[in-house]
């Protein structure tokens, strides 16, 4: 057996119970100035007027990628095209439940007699999603390029025909990058205004 004077060592040492603690007194806080909370609001809700460019966007976006995905329908399936639409839409764009609506407006831009042509070619090579090179080493993307043995067709998409002047500029910069390499046709641009389903051509 262990003898009883072993098993305690060291000092004894006495706890008291800790003193009161001394209260401080609470700080007044100044409200902060109302401006400063109208700026806050203004930080978490998107005002109208950007929430509709965004929604414009995201349209042409959209609007965009379905034309993308058509070749020549003269000898292509429209609905497998269609088909290649859906399936990159839910891709890029998950959160997008009403791409048929898209897809609706295409089919009825497809029907006007005037944008048949580009769609709906009896001769020539198409390019889809050209990339050029300017002077500058720049890449530049043509939406759709077709070249018959006469002519050489530069066609845009545009959401809209706001800043039309700088689309014309634009594809007309276009003009002039490629037209060198194809001296021998005749250049024609032309704008696909998305909003309003509009053709226009353009010359420079």
């Amino acid at each position: 057996l262990i003898p009883f004077e072993t098993l305690e060592r060291g000092a004894r040492r006495e706890y008291r119970e800790k003193e009161t603690r001394e209260e401080r007194p609470l700080i007044e806080l100044s409200p902060s100035q109302y401006s400063d909370w109208i700026n806050i609001l203004r930080n978490e809700f998107i005002e109208t007027p950007q929430l509709i460019n965004r929604e414009n966007v995201l349209r042409g976006e959209l609007l965009h990628l379905v034309l993308s995905c058509l070749g020549n329908l003269s000898i292509q399936d429209k609905d497998e095209c269609f088909d290649l639409a859906r399936q990159k839409a839910g891709a890029l764009f998950p959160y997008i439940k009403n791409l048929d609506e898209y897809i609706s407006t295409v089919e009825n831009l497809l029907e006007a007699e005037q944008f048949r042509p580009f769609f709906y070619l009896k001769e020539g090579r198409l390019y889809q999603e050209k990339e050029i090179i300017d002077p500058a080493g720049n890449t530049k993307r043509i939406d759709r390029l077709i070249i018959t043995d006469k002519e050489l067709w530069i066609v845009d998409y545009k959401s809209s025909r706001k800043d039309s002047q700088t689309h014309k500029e634009q594809i007309i910069e276009y003009m002039h990058i490629v037209k060198p390499l194809y001296p021998q046709l005749k250049a024609r641009c032309f704008l696909i205004y998305l909003d309003v389903l509009m053709l226009e051509e353009v010359y420079g």
